[in-house]
């Protein structure tokens, strides 16, 4: 084991010790829980994914404060109910925002590039090669590297993910990932994530991956989980621009394998 890597270790656990502590405390630890710790330090998703792809992670364990900082302003809201009624009051809009714009610029023109692949089928409903899903999953892989904090880079690795039915990894990759964003937006029940701000859209877009694919997994545990992050979207947006009112359709009676 090399010094850097034990560094990089030292780096991860200095980072995600605080909020371990505040979770578990310092009394008796669970076993368990001190596996997910340890894989987590050394950049799984989980101590399951660790144990299970015997590999290196797909991602550095990455922390998002890093890259973005999150503004809160206060503004009259109006918000559509499940049952359509519409509900006016006063919420704190929250806008993420990156602390470096040029990076993030470099880094979505270099997506766009990815996404617009001709291999890759222009309608919905045509279901993409082999071949162009290897491709997107691995460009993505490769531009992700490059810049760690790029969110719409992992919601559009996590359909081409998908369509080669790799569900599960697909999950346990965003899942921190969607942790640390509604950490960073907690702290207050009225807070709200609009859609409308460009910024926020990465967001919206990675928990809809992570919907479908703790849905598709087709267990009891994975439909909890879709109906968790569907739930906790709507509640930060009720206006569902994208939809997960639609997706909670089904989710209590998934079509287990």
């Amino acid at each position: 084991m090399s010094i850097d890597h034990l560094k990089k270790q030292a780096k991860n656990l200095h980072k995600l010790l605080p909020e371990f502590v505040q979770k578990h405390g310092l009394g008796t630890l669970k076993l368990s829980d001190c596996q997910e710790l340890i894989a987590q330090i050394n950049g799984y998703g989980s101590w399951h994914s660790a144990v299970n792809q015997g590999t290196r992670p797909r991602f550095a364990q990455v922390v998002l404060t890093d890259f973005y900082e999150v503004y809160f302003e206060k503004s009259s809201s109006q918000d559509v109910t499940a049952s359509g009624n519409v509900r006016r009051g006063s919420n704190t809009f929250a806008m993420l925002y990156p602390r470096d714009y040029d990076q993030l610029e470099l880094a979505t023109d270099e997506l766009d590039e990815i996404l617009d692949a001709p291999d890759w089928p222009d309608s919905p409903d045509t279901k993409p090669s082999a071949q162009a899903c290897r491709s997107r999953v691995a460009r993505c892989e490769k531009l992700i590297a490059k810049y760690p904090g790029l969110i719409d880079g992992y919601a559009h690795w996590a359909i081409g993910m998908s369509h080669q039915g790799q569900h599960r990894e697909t999950a346990e990759c965003l899942q921190p990932i969607f942790d640390q964003l509604i950490t960073m937006f907690s702290g207050s029940s009225d807070v709200r994530l609009p859609y409308s701000s460009l910024e926020n859209r990465p967001i919206h877009r990675l928990a809809h991956s992570l919907v479908f694919a703790n849905y598709k997994l087709a267990t009891v545990e994975g439909a909890a989980k879709a109906k968790s992050v569907a739930t906790t979207m709507l509640k930060l947006w009720p206006n569902d621009n994208i939809g997960f009112r639609y997706l909670l359709d089904g989710l209590d009676t998934p079509d287990l394998a």
